[in-house]
């Protein structure tokens, strides 16, 4: 193929795929894809004065001006072989592709609607913006552009986890109501032994239908694992009441416990009536209730729906409602307030005075022993532990029958909640791995299952003496030293590795372990947003939501 005529022809001549300087006869690689880059750059590295002339004639003939400001501008860039970017006159052979990507990385980091890509006016936007460009079809983008971001993604988170030897994997799920799918995202944890960081990474989220059960090869397609050599503790992050915890099973979420604890505990008609009362204050413009600015995604719909609330919606409508009747009553307004929209009873009011006073307990586990990095698993049974000793005399503190016995409900259903957690073994030997927990919270002593998976025994079974004996020892350092609640893990595994090395390697496959995973249905409704879940859109919604969550990352 003969090369296009170029700005660049008074400076390089060209063959098939090789150019040749004219200044200084230097000889090297280019193509049709690339060209352009390698003549900017050996000008810029070798001909300084030559590419500051072109950066100013391109500008020139682009603009018509000759402002000594711009001059100055690219005077100052031209050690760096970049051209002017002004206008779109002569639009690189790269640039088009340039524009595809940067169209698919807005729509999905900004969360706008695909559709936007067949719109008029957007159209019109882009002709007067480069005029040069021509707008393709939908398809092209979903089936060219995506894909080859995808790779581009997939491409370096791999090269990311190549060497990494233990990883945590959490699945999350979701069924939304309104379709007859279910959605799965999945999430790789890891921790860096070397500089004793810990790694959140998105690997994947899936459409399958809500009668097919989890497949959990597909959703690990994209770990570089093809030998199978990588060591997984896989968790699912659903509620208890669909999956009981037992010694090696799925994990529950610190937040899904928090949201279970408050449904299992409190009167779902109560529930009911404290978001139609919010709903009555929200119509009331007297009060200045808004939602605008919740932090917890809690609207007007939300409050209609009869899916549940989470705990931290929850709390901002019980906050919100209580603070209004305050308000209500500082002016004085009583009316007719028995048969009031607003009205709670005496008692509703003082159980709703209890909940909030729960979940602002719910906020202490999830912010003071939040790791610096994120929330680990290692924090969900000393929490509940400590929600606990919380309740003790609680009673006491409450006039009403409804509220001793809301009091006395939520201690067993946390106590509950407790003791199936120490059931499981992953959670309970991730605890033990945390210097601040150690096995402080244990109803049972975990050492012995420490050894089980510490000491690895032989092909006859027979465990190795001087490994035993060595863990032995570290055991029983580990678990004397004084406990220090503002210890961070990470720090601690850095110092104390060589005092403990059979037991710091371990913590890989157990300190990176989340608490709560990102919501999947958070990613479900910005999918909904970008393209809308339906039976020819599954691809194309599960490919954007790849793309949103890991771009700012990994797609440049």
């Amino acid at each position: 193929m003969r090369p296009k005529k170029s700005k660049y022809d008074e400076y390089f001549i060209r063959s098939a795929d090789r150019a040749e300087c004219r200044i200084c006869s230097a000889r090297f690689n280019w193509n049709m894809k690339n060209g352009t880059n390698s003549f900017r750059l050996h000008l810029a590295t070798y001909h300084k004065d030559v590419m500051r002339k072109l950066n100013i004639d391109i500008l020139e003939k682009r603009r018509g001006i000759t402002d000594p400001l711009y001059q100055r501008k690219f005077e100052e860039n031209a050690d760096s072989g970049s051209e002017p970017s002004e206008s779109h006159d002569e639009m690189d052979e790269s640039e088009p592709a340039d524009i595809d990507d940067a169209l698919v990385s807005m729509i999905c980091q900004e969360s706008l609607p695909l559709d936007m890509l067949n719109s008029r006016g957007f159209n019109h936007f882009l002709q007067v913006l480069a005029p040069n460009f021509e707008l393709k079809p939908k398809g092209h983008y979903t089936d060219e552009t995506v894909p080859a971001l995808i790779s581009r993604i997939e491409n370096k988170i791999q090269e990311e986890l190549l060497d990494v030897k233990k990883v945590a994997i959490a699945i999350d799920t979701y069924q939304p109501e309104s379709t007859i799918y279910q959605v799965s995202a999945v999430h790789v944890y890891y921790m860096n032994l070397t500089s004793m960081t810990l790694k959140n990474i998105f690997i994947d989220y899936r459409v399958t239908l809500k009668d097919q059960p989890i497949d959990i090869e597909p959703l690990l397609s994209r770990l570089p694992d093809p030998d199978n050599t990588i060591d997984k503790t896989i968790t699912f992050h659903q509620h208890f009441n669909e999956n009981p915890v037992d010694d090696e099973g799925p994990l529950p979420s610190l937040n899904g416990l928090f949201d279970d604890i408050i449904h299992e505990t409190f009167d779902p008609d109560l529930i009911e009536k404290q978001k139609i009362v919010l709903l009555e204050y929200l119509e009331d413009t007297s009060y200045g209730l808004s939602l605008d600015a919740s932090g917890t995604g809690l609207t007007r719909d939300v409050l209609r729906n009869p899916e549940r609330l989470n705990w931290m919606q929850m709390k901002e409508v019980l906050e919100l409602i209580l603070g209004a009747m305050d308000r209500r009553m500082m002016m004085g307004d009583d009316g007719d307030i028995e048969d009031s929209a607003f009205h709670l009873t005496d008692e509703e009011h003082e159980v709703s005075q209890f909940m909030i006073e729960t979940l602002n307990n719910f906020e202490e586990p999830t912010t003071s022993n939040a790791h610096r990095f994120y929330p680990t698993a290692s924090v969900i049974i000393p929490a509940l532990r400590v929600l606990g000793f919380h309740l003790e005399d609680l009673d006491e503190k409450y006039i009403y029958l409804e509220t001793q016995d809301a009091v006395i409900k939520l201690h067993g259903v946390i106590e509950s909640k407790f003791e199936k957690c120490q059931k499981n073994m992953i959670l309970k030997t991730a605890t033990y791995l945390d210097p601040r927990f150690r096995g402080r919270f244990f109803s049972e002593p975990h050492e012995e299952y420490m050894k089980r998976i510490a000491v690895p025994r032989g092909e006859e079974q027979e465990v190795d003496p001087q490994r035993a004996s060595d863990f032995e020892k570290e055991l029983l350092e580990y678990k004397s030293e004084a406990l220090d609640s503002l210890t961070d893990p990470c720090e601690y595994w850095k110092t104390n590795q060589q005092r403990f090395p059979i037991l710091q390697s371990l913590i890989g496959g157990y300190l990176a372990i989340p608490a709560s995973v990102s919501p999947v249905q958070e990613l479900f409704e910005i999918g909904e947003k970008i393209c809308p879940l339906a039976e020819d859109t599954i691809e194309d919604h599960q490919n954007l939501i790849y793309c949103h969550v890991n771009l700012e990352e990994y797609g440049n």
